[in-house]
């Protein structure tokens, strides 16, 4: 995913039996896996808002023998049945620590100055662990939401992602348009610890090796689907706030400033990096984390935002300036950018799939 992101963790094949089984609103009825997603937004907390930056949806069929600036629009062949399974552990929990399953979106497009930190580990993802605890994110500027898959849960993403068959997609297939964000999907932990090894990830307008031409316009339908069951399914993340202050005000970024937030943790002058620097790039990993009561008071500045009791949301501006907080201290003007931080993070704040 990352070009930093590495799969580090040796296992064991321990099956489902060490998945934890929890109460009743965790199982999830079967779906059809060529069916439609249709997004959900009724949950518990603070993600019973409409996405804020909801990922786009599935799109039309891709095949490898069109632009990537163009719609992928031409049947493709069917997955070569006699293809090898390489040798691979394909479960998805095993009881031990570390991701078994990654789905992110990434890329697309230029971002705007600052909002660099909130999709450094995707615009939305879904990890799986090999406890069987899942780590889930709609969309910036929402909360991950985590949770425990039951033996159903498991059994339902197998049949749905065609995980016994995972093999035969294996590979890197073209961006669905000009601009449209990439995604990557792993499976499995590597014995042989390579960097997103070829024989358990599926690239779609991220990879660098040959092109196949295989029908795959289920899978992102499928990542969507899957998306909303589990943030549904799920309670919002309630540990350490990972941030990028910004002093000054973005050409790009018009935040209204008529009732900003005030800055919670000491002098902001501290912490904050320029607008110039904003400007040249943010450097994946560079986040600052604020921990216990820290992280409290910037997700409180969170609530606040979504809930518009401080301005910059208002419903006339332009997605994209939604997405930067404004603060003012001493008549000084910063952009807050947040995000949620998970145990998954290295201590740069990028995770290793």
């Amino acid at each position: 995913m990352h070009t930093t992101l590495a799969v580090a963790m040796a296992w064991s094949v321990l099956g489902l039996a060490a998945c934890a089984e929890p109460g009743p609103t965790a199982a999830v009825p079967h779906e059809d896996a060529g069916r439609t997603s249709t997004p959900a937004a009724d949950g518990g907390g603070t993600i019973q808002r409409a996405p804020v930056d909801p990922p786009p949806d599935a799109g039309p069929v891709m095949t490898a023998h069109v632009s990537s600036r163009e719609a992928m629009t031409t049947p493709a062949a069917a997955p070569n049945p006699t293809q090898a399974k390489p040798d691979l552990d394909d479960t998805l929990c095993d009881g031990s620590p570390g991701i078994t399953f990654a789905a992110a979106a990434i890329g697309g497009g230029q971002p705007v100055p600052g909002t660099e930190v909130m999709s450094e580990n995707g615009h939305s993802f879904i990890l799986i662990e090999g406890t069987c605890r899942y780590w889930v994110l709609r969309g910036r500027l929402e909360h991950v939401v985590t949770g425990e898959l039951s033996a159903s849960d498991v059994s339902s993403l197998r049949e749905d992602f065609r995980l016994e068959r995972w093999h035969m997609y294996v590979g890197d297939y073209p961006q669905r348009g000009f601009d449209a964000p990439g995604y990557e999907f792993v499976f499995g932990r590597s014995p042989g610890k390579t960097l997103c090894p070829s024989s358990g990830c599926v690239r779609i307008g991220t990879g660098t090796g040959a092109a196949t031409g295989l029908d795959i316009s289920w899978l992102l339908s499928v990542y969507q689907r899957s998306l909303e069951r589990l943030v549904r399914a799920g309670n919002a993340a309630h540990g350490d706030i990972r941030y990028l202050l910004v002093a000054g005000e973005s050409a790009i970024v018009g935040n209204q400033w008529n009732k900003p937030a005030s800055w919670p943790l000491g002098d902001p002058a501290k912490v904050a990096i320029s607008q110039m620097d904003a400007d040249n790039g943010y450097a994946p990993g560079t986040s600052r984390l604020a921990r216990g009561a820290d992280a409290d008071a910037l997700r409180e500045v969170w609530r606040q935002f979504l809930d518009y009791e401080i301005s910059g949301r208002e419903k006339d501006m332009p997605a994209g300036s939604s997405l930067a907080i404004p603060v003012e201290v001493d008549s000084t003007h910063y952009q807050l950018f947040l995000r949620d931080s998970i145990p998954l993070e290295d201590e740069h704040g990028l995770i290793a799939y």
